[in-house]
């Protein structure tokens, strides 16, 4: 599959407005720039630096144009004041915001977001919890991602939830989308591509396998491929629910693809 990147699309490097964001565990300490990149007639990405102990990373948000000029927000970034005005300079209103994940780094940006967009509908993956203890989400909910229910913009995405229970940290959720206008796939941590827009490969690889790399960098670069941390903790416990997911999304038509991390 074609890649959608910033190569791909123009690039706007903030509009104005604070990029202040503090109270995260994840860096760059309290100044958080966000840039926009139009990827598609009607896709855009938001991105902003993630910095954990001495790595760097990015993360990544996808903004698609519905049908109707609504926008739906796949994966929240920080909501600084310049993240906002980003949005609002795509010129329509924030219909949907969607988490499509468990993980901590995208669900710790929700709360703030969702507050900027009261009149959004907002949906989640299901299987949220808070470990060790279960606290709740701290912002308001209006469904869940469960595989085969029908949402308000089903007739313009198809989407296909992976949800598996580890016995020792609970679960583990991921719902894909495919954006069937632009035959473009969106995704969170299930796959990621390294290329030469990752501008420190080390701390990349860092990230990516918890520890300098073990395999040699021409096996990952340039490919798609599996974190191995999420190969080996999630998908392979259970193959058969990967393989029906995994299948699903398969059988879908698209020819491009935007993950959360990386390139």
């Amino acid at each position: 599959a074609a890649l959608a990147g910033p190569s791909e699309g123009a690039r706007a490097a903030g509009t104005g407005g604070s990029r202040w964001y503090a109270g995260l565990i994840y860096g760059p300490g309290p100044i958080r720039p966000t840039e926009l990149k139009q990827v598609d007639e009607d896709i855009y990405t938001l991105e902003q630096p993630l910095l954990f102990v001495n790595v760097t990373a990015n993360i990544r948000s996808t903004v698609v144009r519905m049908a109707d000029g609504g926008l739906l927000v796949y994966n929240p970034v920080g909501a600084t004041e310049e993240c906002v005005r980003l949005i609002d300079s795509l010129g329509g209103e924030v219909k949907y915001i969607l988490l499509p994940t468990t993980v901590v780094e995208h669900k710790i940006f929700m709360r703030r977001f969702v507050n900027k967009f009261p009149k959004a509908k907002v949906y989640v993956a299901p299987g949220q919890f808070s470990w060790p203890v279960d606290l709740g989400l701290g912002f308001r909910v209006d469904g869940t991602l469960d595989d085969g229910k029908v949402f308000p913009w089903s007739d313009e995405f198809d989407h296909a939830t992976y949800l598996f229970k580890n016995p020792a940290f609970g679960f583990s959720s991921e719902a894909v989308l495919l954006h069937k206008k632009s035959k473009t796939l969106l995704v969170t941590d299930a796959v990621v591509y390294v290329d030469d827009d990752v501008p420190d490969l080390k701390s990349a690889l860092q990230v990516l396998f918890l520890s300098p790399p073990t395999m040699p960098l021409e096996l990952v670069y340039r490919k798609l491929f599996v974190v191995p941390a999420v190969e080996r903790f999630v998908f392979r416990r259970d193959l058969a629910l990967t393989r029906r997911w995994v299948d699903k999304i398969a059988a879908w038509d698209f020819n491009s693809l935007i993950a959360a991390h990386f390139s």
